[in-house]
């Protein structure tokens, strides 16, 4: 049976209220404090044993990865990025003209920022890759850990939940932090979510 850890990468240099979304943002002064927990953390779960790691290959989920299998050479998979805000990117949240953002808001499930994705197509593209790095973990390897973003991380477990997508940003994902998955081919299950 095989345990998919999605891990969400640790806090941003970013100022409060930024939309940065695929913005290739660098990493708070506090990562290697926040790392070094996840890493624990993540240890702490899987013992000795052997696991496969894939990472968004944006840097604030590429860092991590980095750290936690002791490596610079990380599989990456830009279908795990996190939502593209498209005009939205970078701008601050307050800033973004109030009439495209309520409209955005009523549905973000459908609709996209300007020149960005919606829910759905974040949900469509991180779900094939996950089945794609199922797929390829290698007989007799147990855990596979995906680096990655809240979006992604909510857009997965929705999916195992098969709840509906608009109650996704109702799951708590923290940074630095892991939700578990049990995988099965016919039935997967949540062990634990925001460790």
């Amino acid at each position: 049976m095989l345990t998919v850890y999605l891990i969400r990468h640790t806090k941003p240099d970013v100022a409060k209220g930024i939309c940065y979304g695929q913005s290739d943002v660098p990493l708070a002064a506090s990562f290697p404090e926040e790392s070094a927990k996840t890493r624990t953390n993540l240890f702490s779960m899987i013992g000795n044993a052997q696991f496969r790691v894939i990472s968004s290959p944006l840097q604030r989920s590429l860092r991590l990865a980095q750290v936690l299998c002791d490596k610079e050479d990380v599989e990456t998979d830009t279908r795990f990025k996190e939502m593209n805000f498209g005009a939205w990117e970078m701008q601050a949240w307050g800033e973004i003209d109030e009439f495209v953002m309520n409209a955005w808001m009523r549905d973000f499930v459908r609709v996209a920022p300007p020149n960005g994705e919606t829910f759905e197509d974040l949900v469509r593209r991180s779900v094939e890759a996950f089945h794609d790095a199922v797929a390829a973990v290698p007989e007799g390897v147990e855990h596979l850990c995906i680096v990655a973003h809240a979006g992604v991380v909510r857009a997965l477990l929705a999916n195992t939940l098969e709840m509906p997508l608009a109650k996704a940003f109702s799951l708590e994902i923290d940074y630095g932090s892991i939700a578990a998955i049990r995988y099965d081919p016919q039935y997967s299950s949540v062990l634990f979510v925001n460790r």
